[in-house]
């Protein structure tokens, strides 16, 4: 299960590797993974690092940081990430540049929207 907020941000990454790979998953909200507010989740230490999204595998393993959530999910779709090393390292290169480009100061993030499924057209 992927737990965010609810929007596509840094989750969006994992959730389209996810469809592509045709991999179930569920998307749940902060309330609905804990029982409890974000806040109280986040104070409480319930979340590594403070931060989401997370990656719930199995019921109970849970992976935090978008770019771990997302090669891990790269790695259960079969052909998906190179073989390679240098290769790998190349995509996971692309990738970081990425996840960059939304940090500060640049702070870009086309994909932030507060639409999912039906909702985004």
């Amino acid at each position: 299960a992927i737990v965010y907020f609810p929007v596509r941000a840094r989750a969006e990454a994992t959730r389209m590797i996810l469809e592509y790979g045709e991999i179930p998953y569920k998307d749940l909200s902060v309330q609905d993974y804990f029982g409890c507010t974000w806040q109280e989740a986040k104070e409480s230490g319930k979340v590594p690092f403070g931060q989401l999204p997370l990656l719930v595998v199995d019921g109970s393993a849970v992976i935090a940081q978008t770019g771990a959530i997302a090669r891990y999910a790269a790695g259960l779709v079969p052909g998906l990430m190179p073989e390679d090393p240098l290769e790998r390292a190349r995509a996971d290169m692309i990738f970081e540049c990425g996840a960059e480009l939304m940090a500060l100061p640049t702070n870009v993030n086309p994909i932030v929207n507060v639409f999912r499924g039906q909702d985004f057209a």
